[in-house]
């Protein structure tokens, strides 16, 4: 959820009643901005695995107290701009797959990590994706009928303007390879709302509900305004 007054994302949640949606509220904050949740489970215990490029750091969160209370219990990739990440077991083997922004706020090329021991190490076939209609990450990497299926966010023309679910036909520690499947437009998308809706960033699901995000058009609020005032109160303070 987005905190249009401090103009950074935190970590939300919402609670569902059958047709009852319940209010968002904070589930974790940060200093900087947060986004992506990257949620799984490990042993009955609940995990998120956050984006926090901002803060140069990929952490992970596990729940003392499910859905309202979290606590940092590891650090991975200090001083990398890593976004829009997830995590992939297959075969017995842990994978990261991530985009390292470097310098700027776009990247064309999805970087694939293997697990050894504690560390990440850079897959031989980095980048394994190189495009912008086709790297950046949209979800949850998932099994499909015994395919694993990426979920990819189509950047090319702006900022998820479409989804495209891509099979992995090849995943190991020597060798990577994929097949794009299916895309999904707006015009795929039927929504009970009259509002216009310019963009989609990500897909995910679970044995009930599926979830897609959408994005408004850019729009003045005021606390847009507010968060104007707020930031120079801030630096006279400083």
């Amino acid at each position: 959820m987005f905190d249009r007054l401090k103009s950074k994302g935190v970590i939300g949640y919402r609670e569902i009643d059958g047709e009852k949606v319940g209010e968002m509220k904070i589930a974790y904050e940060a200093n900087r901005h947060l986004s992506f949740p990257f949620i799984f489970k490990h042993e009955e215990n609940y995990y998120i695995m956050p984006e926090y490029s901002e803060g140069k750091e990929l952490f992970i969160l596990k729940a003392a107290h499910f859905p309202d209370k979290w606590e940092k219990v590891e650090s991975w990739m200090e001083g990398k701009r890593l976004v829009d990440s997830v995590l992939v077991n297959h075969e017995g083997d842990n994978y990261l797959l991530t985009q390292d922004l470097g310098t700027g706020y776009s990247s064309e090329e999805l970087t694939l990590f293997v697990r050894n021991g504690d560390e990440w190490v850079s897959h031989r076939e980095n980048p394994i994706v190189k495009s912008y209609a086709n790297s950046r990450l949209g979800g949850k990497t998932f099994a499909d009928k015994n395919q694993l299926i990426r979920v990819a966010q189509d950047c090319e023309n702006g900022y998820g303007t479409q989804l495209h679910f891509n099979r992995i036909i090849a995943l190991n520690e020597f060798m990577y390879e994929e097949e794009l499947l299916k895309t999904i437009s707006l015009k795929d998308v039927n929504v009970d709302s009259k509002e216009v809706f310019c963009g989609m960033h990500t897909y995910n699901f679970d044995e009930r509900y599926e979830v897609i995000d959408l994005k408004n058009p850019n729009k003045l609020r005021i606390c847009n305004i507010l968060n104007v005032i707020w930031r120079a109160i801030r630096k006279l303070k400083k």
